[in-house]
């Protein structure tokens, strides 16, 4: 990209994706765009460092990096956007600590930082988040502090990490359609809260170290304890790889949409 892509202050769009792109993003240039909204630069041959300056263009909405070659760090300026919705980095050579914290970009909706070697603890994000996918990173530490809160995610997937500790209380009081957390090092039993989220359809977690009873059935009332009833639309459960006890519920029988179901590597 030319420096003189910095002359045109009134640009409000600029997308060169998919393309044959190389070379550093001119940060200098690309931080005169103070009207710019809308950055894609996907899928292309992108190489350096995400510049510092794409922090000061106060109106981005969305800014896609994904698929390139960009390394080194996440710039903690990108965490401040007050206008942010989507930020999309998967797919390149970033390393280092993700920002502690993305709720000055308060209205962010959707992150997907997949495919890098990202290390270090979760960030703390708005609330406003429905998508988040940090998957195939070496992020670590706990749960908690991340996904507290986050009443309205859809999609989580952190999956192939290094976490550990508990599931908290009240993720799955979100309206979850997929959670995947599988290839960590998560323990301890499930919360009792496993059942309220209505709208699962994937559920994975495989290869943790969970244990206790993954979901107990009350044989005098099976109508209020069924996992039909509560993830009537759930089409695929991985719990394999884990250390859960107990019987395995009858009521998975009953799930009519269930098409992919392992449990192996478990003390059923």
């Amino acid at each position: 990209l030319p420096e003189e892509i910095g002359q045109l202050t009134a640009l409000v769009q600029l997308t060169l994706a998919p393309g044959r792109v190389g070379g550093p993003i001119p940060g200098s240039a690309i931080g005169r765009l103070k009207n710019l909204q809308n950055l894609g630069l996907s899928h292309n041959l992108m190489t350096g460092t995400i510049p510092t300056t794409l922090g000061g263009l106060k109106r981005l909405q969305m800014l896609d990096l994904s698929f390139n070659r960009l390394s080194g760090a996440v710039p903690g300026e990108l965490s401040g956007l007050p206008a942010l919705l989507t930020l999309r980095l998967a797919h390149n050579r970033l390393t280092g600590s993700l920002p502690a914290s993305f709720r000055g970009a308060a209205r962010l909706d959707h992150v997907d930082a997949k495919r890098n070697s990202l290390e270090g603890p979760l960030p703390e994000f708005p609330g406003s988040l429905t998508y988040l996918d940090l998957s195939r990173n070496r992020l670590s530490g706990p749960l908690a502090r991340s996904v507290s809160g986050l009443n309205q995610l859809t999609y989580l997937d952190l999956g192939d990490n290094q976490l550990s500790g508990r599931v908290p209380p009240g993720l799955f009081s979100a309206p979850l359609s997929a959670l995947v957390l599988r290839h960590n090092a998560l323990s301890g039993p499930l919360p009792a809260d496993l059942t309220n989220c209505r709208s699962l359809k994937t559920l994975n977690l495989s290869s943790n170290a969970f244990s206790g009873t993954f979901f107990r059935e009350d044989s005098s009332n099976s109508s209020s304890n069924d996992l039909s009833a509560s993830w009537p639309g759930l089409e695929a459960l991985d719990l394999s790889v884990n250390d859960f006890s107990g019987p395995i519920p009858s009521s998975l029988a009953r799930l009519a949409s269930l098409a992919t179901l392992h449990l192996q590597g478990n003390n059923f």
